[in-house]
Parts: C-alpha cells; sequence; structure tokens
C-alpha cells in the first residue's frame, strides 16, 4: 500500500488511543478526518479530501488547471473539524518532508520524526471476510508486514507491532473506503 500523504497515529486515530488497540471502535477514529472525507448525501461535509473535491479514482491531464490541487497539494483539516486546537496538515510526502514534523524548535533532536521512521509503502494485513471475527489473513507468515521507511530501508514488523501493521489503520482504512464509495 503507498499513500501519498506522510500519515501518522496522531492523523487518523483520535487523541490518547494507541495504535494497538483491539477490538477498534468508530469513536477510536478521528471523526472530524472522517466527516471531511464523507460525501454530502451521507451527512458529510462533501469536501472528498483526499481526492481535490472529485470522485474517487478521478485523474486528470497534466495541463488541467486542478492538476496540482489533486496530484501534489497538502490537505489541512481545520482545528474544528479535525478534533485538535490547531489547525493539522496531511503533508506529500517528499524529500526533507520529516523536518515538518518537529515540534520543539528549542530541541529538534528530541520531537522530529526522521526518515527512518516515516513509512512510506507496506504491506497492509486484510481482515478476512467477518471483521468481527478477528481472523487477519496476512501477506507473510507470522504474521506482519514488510515496511519501506522513506531513507529507503525495509523493516518487517508483527501485526500489532507499530504503525502502520496495526489494527487501528487497518480500520480507519475500512471505514474511510465505506465514507467515500459513492
Amino acid at each position: 500500500q503507498y499513500l501519498v500523504y506522510a500519515f501518522q497515529p496522531e492523523h487518523y486515530l483520535a487523541p490518547g488511543i494507541e495504535v494497538d488497540k483491539y477490538p477498534v471502535e468508530q469513536s477510536d477514529i478521528n471523526q472530524g478526518l472522517m466527516y471531511v472525507a464523507m460525501p454530502e448525501a451521507l451527512g458529510g461535509s462533501g469536501d472528498l479530501v483526499f481526492s481535490g473535491g472529485y470522485p474517487p479514482d478521478t485523474e486528470l491531464p497534466l495541463g488541467h488547471p486542478d492538476w496540482r490541487t489533486l496530484h501534489e497539494e497538502d490537505i489541512t483539516l481545520p482545528g474544528e473539524i479535525s478534533g485538535y486546537n490547531r489547525d493539522q496538515a496531511l503533508l506529500r510526502l517528499r524529500e526533507g518532508i520529516e523536518r515538518f514534523f518537529i515540534t520543539d524548535i528549542n530541541n529538534p533532536a528530541a520531537s522530529a520524526i526522521a526518515q527512518s521512521d516515516l513509512p512510506v509503502m507496506w504491506d497492509i494485513a486484510l481482515w478476512a471476510a467477518d471483521p468481527l471475527a478477528g481472523q487477519p489473513s496476512f501477506n507473510h507468515i507470522p504474521g506482519g508486514g514488510n515496511v519501506l521507511y522513506m531513507d529507503g530501508h525495509v523493516q518487517f514488523l508483527r501485526y500489532q507491532q507499530d504503525f502502520p501493521v496495526c489494527s487501528t489503520w487497518t480500520f480507519f482504512l475500512e471505514s474511510l473506503q465505506m465514507v467515500m464509495t459513492p
């Protein structure tokens, strides 16, 4: 799986929820993010945040005036929608993006996310036909997936060891797919 954004657990989880929580409930997910992604017909804002306001899977030709918005720009979620006191951004993956995760300018080494900590692409644990049965199906035995990080190294993570190979991320993606499907 590859997403063009530098997702971190604080983007998709409600405050205080751990990435390895199981079972996951809808209230564990950042409802503001779900609201922004949900079409108006389903009670959301209709912004279709992950597709620049276009229906999912839209591809624009390079010369189109909205091409940059759809394919290159960061997404800013207003604080009152995202459930946080400040504006929160989903940043597009690009060289040097880890610098934007510095939260304390007086001690950047202690609070920054290094390229070796920023997942770019990964195997995803897919739930079996009945997600309530708690039977995940994995691409790799003994239950986990490979994660490619921005610095180029690959690490195998066991299921529930860390983001993005965890139940909360899988639940978020399933929930997002349900609200964005027309």
